[in-house]
């Protein structure tokens, strides 16, 4: 009767602190704690300015390496052109684009190409590691010879 008693006035004791002490707030509703092991490097995230684009009309551009960043062009002409990305915003609007043409990458969208190639998104596939061949497990030093027959076969 002792210990129901203790245990009792011990649990009614605690109650009343944790009451008095205002913290209530359970542990599933605390946030979270954990952080990830890197911290973002601000300076390092580019900046993309605002899109204030340079507006051409109707241009045919061929032999020439054509910097899209920044351009907004409409009903234009590509035929054996290089063109530039680098991250920027840009339109393309109602432009046609004739063999051959070659895209080349650089800053941002080079990093980004690079990230997403990494885990084979773009391009190749990224290298899957070969299975293991295992050996086999139990190894037979004789093989019978001769027809193994089921009772259960038809």
């Amino acid at each position: 009767m002792r210990k129901i008693t203790l245990s009792v006035l011990s649990f009614a004791l605690g109650a009343l602190s944790m009451s008095l002490s205002g913290n209530q707030t359970s542990t599933s509703a605390q946030e979270s704690t954990k952080r990830p092991p890197f911290n973002r490097v601000v300076p390092a995230i580019p900046v993309v300015p605002s899109f204030n684009p340079v507006v051409m009309d109707r241009l045919s551009l061929g032999g020439y390496i054509y910097s899209v960043d920044g351009i907004l062009c409409r009903n234009c002409r590509f035929k054996d052109t290089t063109l530039l990305y680098a991250g920027g915003e840009y339109l393309l609007d109602n432009a046609s684009v004739e063999l051959p043409v070659r895209i080349e990458l650089e800053g941002a969208a080079l990093n980004t190409a690079r990230f997403l190639n990494l885990f084979g998104l773009i391009g190749c596939h990224a290298k899957q590691t070969p299975p293991i061949a295992m050996p086999p497990i139990l190894r037979a030093k004789y093989a019978p010879s001769g027809t193994l027959k089921s009772e259960h076969a038809n």
